[in-house]
C-alpha cells in the first residue's frame, strides 16, 4: 500500500513537484528531486526495503522519470541510462544497500542501541581461510 502510494504521487507528470519547479536549469530541478522526491524513496530503507522485482522496478521507475523531467527529455530515443549517469545518480537500490550495511555496521560495533538479532552469530571458531569477524546463520 505505501509503495503504491509513493509511486502515485511522484511518477505522475503533473504532480507539485513538477508543476512548481517550471525552470530551464537541470541543475535547479535535480536538487529539487534530491531534496523532495529522493528523501520520500529512501525513507527507512533498513527497516523497509523492497524485495520483489516488480516493487523495486516501481521504485527505479520514479528515478529515471526525475532524470527525464530533470534534463527535459522525454523521448524514447534518449537512452535514461545515459541521464543517470550525466546527473551522477546512483540506482536507488545500491544507495539502499548501503545503508542497510551502515546500520549492520552500527550494530555490530554498538553505535545505536539496537542490539544483534538472535539468529546471527559470529563463527564460534575462526579458522585460517575464514574471516574471525565473519556471520553465519544457524540452521
Amino acid at each position: 500500500m505505501l509503495l503504491k502510494l509513493i509511486c502515485l504521487l511522484t511518477m505522475c507528470y503533473d504532480t507539485p513537484y513538477q508543476r512548481n519547479v517550471n525552470i530551464g536549469n537541470h541543475r535547479i530541478k535535480g536538487l529539487a528531486y534530491q531534496s523532495y522526491v529522493r528523501p520520500v524513496l529512501e525513507y527507512s530503507p533498513t527497516v523497509w526495503d523492497p524485495y520483489t522485482v516488480g516493487s523495486i522496478k516501481k521504485i527505479e521507475l520514479v528515478q529515471r522519470r526525475a532524470a527525464q523531467f530533470t534534463l527535459g527529455r522525454y523521448r524514447r530515443t534518449y537512452s535514461v541510462n545515459a541521464m543517470l549517469t550525466r546527473l551522477n545518480w546512483e540506482p536507488l537500490g545500491s544507495r539502499r544497500r548501503a545503508t542497510r550495511l551502515l546500520m549492520f555496521y552500527k550494530i555490530n560495533y554498538g553505535l545505536v542501541a539496537t542490539p544483534m538479532p538472535l539468529d546471527i552469530k559470529l563463527h564460534p571458531v575462526p579458522t585460517r581461510v575464514e574471516n574471525s569477524l565473519a556471520y553465519h546463520t544457524p540452521p
